[in-house]
């Protein structure tokens, strides 16, 4: 017999607004840790829809459904009430009012327009929209005391309570249950959006074109062995559709359906990428406030075309938006008809004192303002160049490059693998920083040129083993040593009379 579980769903639910100093709970955080709390069911998770209407939350809807959660996403930290600060808090409290859950999110409050092709221009149509009421999808694990859902700001708190109207099969559950609670990787969700079975091989190579794309550009290749990236032939409606807000190269989605059908995927995902099969050309992404990567990074999922037109470069596309979305980057490239406020992004500065020791290169012009600073050509300035630049890699000042980003969620305890090598060879993997979770193995080969030869290692390595592993219980510096190989002297032969 089927088990079945109560599941909760309500739309467009009645709040109440009270400001934030008058709350009707008194929470306690020791309730948060309280080892009575017991009771997540895994398998199931929540999601909870919001809206903000005039600065005010509105629960839209709340759902159960079939899913993975992961606790990465548990970053939480007071907000400042002297400010008018962006940041929301969203809380699960039982009967009593106890905390059974809590995290903190952001609205994400710009949704990016792709460049145009390389061969158009078109200096008319805006990079960025400005949502002027911004949607949200929370993910969180599914209690069975949860009660109340309550979300609060630095203006006051809307709460609801949760309906127990629904039931649903939870026989599918399994490959859920039999999954961690916690990934320590970054995780990449590729997601299919209007494809079926008899086009689904299309999204499969154009998913895996993308994974070889993204994994072989840095920061991603310096960190490769901590990023997974999957690939889910989705085939529920996503509600993507081209020619959103009258732009025809603007794809935009469901976000609601987005975030339901990728926690119902059985993958973990701290990233979304959206593949749209349609031929025309075209893109989006929502780019997030600040930090707000270490909540809900997952919200500002990042969407590409997956047919073909003239330019073919729908793996390109999702590269520049994936830096919208996950970069938090503003475009490089500006428009004379454009100009809203400024939003931070560690790659357009009123100043490059920021990222002087980074490069020295210091160009004028991004999309965020006409008179701000941009550093080297990257893929956020034209899609005809395929690689970000170091300052949007290494910046680490707010709000954070690629590079911090990444080591936000695979961890600070992971070790630097430096691989570097004098004239006559290169190695495999090529010289640079890697980074990789404390005990793995690695393997190093060194690759001579024409007319060299390897000799030794230096380093944490040494002696002439080739290829060799080497584990990661420490940063470690690695040279691999190469000499010329020995000319044969050359035989002097004189013909006899």
């Amino acid at each position: 017999m089927k088990r079945k579980v109560t599941v909760f769903t309500v739309f467009f639910i009645i709040f109440l607004i009270l400001p934030a100093e008058t709350k009707k709970i008194q929470y306690s955080n020791e309730n948060l840790d309280s080892e009575n709390i017991i009771s997540h069911i895994l398998g199931l998770v929540m999601i909870i829809d919001l809206k903000l209407i005039h600065d005010i939350p509105t629960i839209q809807r709340i759902s159960i459904l079939p899913g993975l959660y992961n606790k990465k996403r548990e970053h939480f930290e007071e907000i400042n009430r002297s400010i008018q600060d962006e940041k929301l808090q969203l809380f699960l409290l039982d009967i009593a009012g106890n905390i059974i859950y809590k995290t903190e999110f952001y609205f994400p409050r710009i949704m990016t327009v792709p460049p145009a092709p390389p061969e158009f221009y078109d200096p008319y149509t805006p990079s960025i929209l400005l949502i002027e009421e911004p949607e949200i999808s929370i993910v969180t694990p599914y209690y069975a005391e949860t009660e109340f859902v309550e979300v609060i700001n630095s203006i006051g708190y809307v709460s609801s309570a949760i309906p127990r109207d629904e039931q649903i099969d939870t026989s599918s559950l399994l490959m859920f249950k039999e999954s961690v609670e916690r990934s320590n990787k970054f995780n990449i969700l590729i997601m299919a959006s209007n494809y079926d079975s008899s086009n689904m091989a299309n999204f499969t190579s154009v998913a895996n074109s993308l994974k070889q794309f993204l994994l072989t550009r840095e920061p991603f290749s310096y960190f490769y062995s901590l990023i997974k990236i999957n690939i889910y032939s989705n085939t529920q409606d996503l509600g993507c559709e081209t020619g959103c807000s009258g732009i025809e190269r603007l794809i935009c989605c469901d976000l609601s359906k987005v975030i339901a059908a990728a926690a119902s995927s059985g993958y973990f995902y701290d990233e979304i990428i959206v593949i749209h099969n349609t031929d025309q050309y075209g893109g989006g992404g929502y780019r997030e406030i600040g930090d707000a990567y270490k909540s809900n990074s997952y919200n500002t999922y990042a969407i590409t075309y997956g047919g073909t037109d003239v330019s073919d470069s729908q793996i390109e596309v999702a590269m520049h938006e994936f830096g919208h979305s996950f970069g938090n980057l503003c475009d490089e490239y500006s428009y004379t008809t454009e100009g809203y406020t400024f939003s931070d992004c560690v790659n357009c500065r009123p100043n490059c004192s920021d990222w002087n020791s980074i490069t020295d290169v210091c160009q004028v012009g991004c999309d965020a303002e006409s008179g701000y600073f941009r550093p080297d050509n990257s893929i956020m300035l034209s899609i005809e160049f395929p690689y970000f630049n170091q300052v949007s890699i290494k910046a680490k000042y707010f709000p954070d490059g690629l590079e911090k980003r990444l080591k936000y969620f695979v961890g600070e305890s992971s070790y630097t693998l430096t691989l570097t090598c004098n004239k006559g060879g290169t190695t495999n993997p090529s010289p640079g920083d890697y980074y990789f979770a404390p005990r793995k193995r690695v393997k190093i080969k060194a690759i001579p040129h024409d007319g060299y030869r390897f000799k030794r290692w230096r380093g944490a390595l040494s002696g002439g083993k080739n290829p060799i592993r080497i584990k990661m219980d420490s940063n470690k510096k690695v040279k691999a040593i190469f000499k010329r190989k020995k000319t044969p002297a050359s035989l002097l032969v004189q013909e006899l009379p």
